[in-house]
């Protein structure tokens, strides 16, 4: 007999086993060239079709993936913006976990290092955390860390 705990395991390997934990740099706006995963080197000139876009147009992009597909996730990703050359932090993007259609859930966003930012994103996308560091980077304007000197601390 299964206890709710082994279910729920079971459930999370199986989600594992599904699903894919890599990135994928987005350089160009057909859908159709984005079928695996980014892997180094990467080349040195590529394009940035994605400047001067607004989020709520890279959160309509990003919806077109069909997850089943190539497991590309099309709710949760990461922006590398200019800031990204200044401070080597990224922008987070992921779908509020209290609404119940994730079509029309308001996007949460937060600053993170982009060491963490995997880390962040997969946690969530997994189901193992939630919005949590998102709202309190929102709260104390700081920027997500789980390494270096000061993790979690605000910055």
């Amino acid at each position: 007999m299964h206890t709710h705990r082994q279910a729920d395991m079971e459930s999370v390997r199986t989600m594992r086993a599904n699903s894919v934990y890599t990135a994928i740099l987005v350089d160009t706006t057909d859908i159709s060239e984005l079928t695996e995963p980014t892997r180094p080197p990467v080349r040195e000139h590529f394009n940035y079709p994605f400047l001067d876009w607004k989020l709520d147009e890279l959160v309509n992009f990003a919806r077109q993936f069909d997850r089943t597909v190539h497991g590309i996730n099309d709710t949760d990703f990461v922006i590398l913006d200019e800031q990204t050359l200044e401070d080597k932090t990224v922008v987070l993007v992921t779908p509020s976990e209290m609404s119940d259609d994730m079509e029309d859930a308001p996007c949460l966003t937060a600053r993170s290092d982009f060491r963490s930012s995997l880390i962040t994103l997969n946690v969530k996308i997994i189901g193992v955390g939630g919005d949590e560091p998102w709202e309190e980077a929102a709260e104390n304007n700081s920027v997500i860390r789980l390494y270096g000197e000061n993790p979690g601390a605000n910055t």
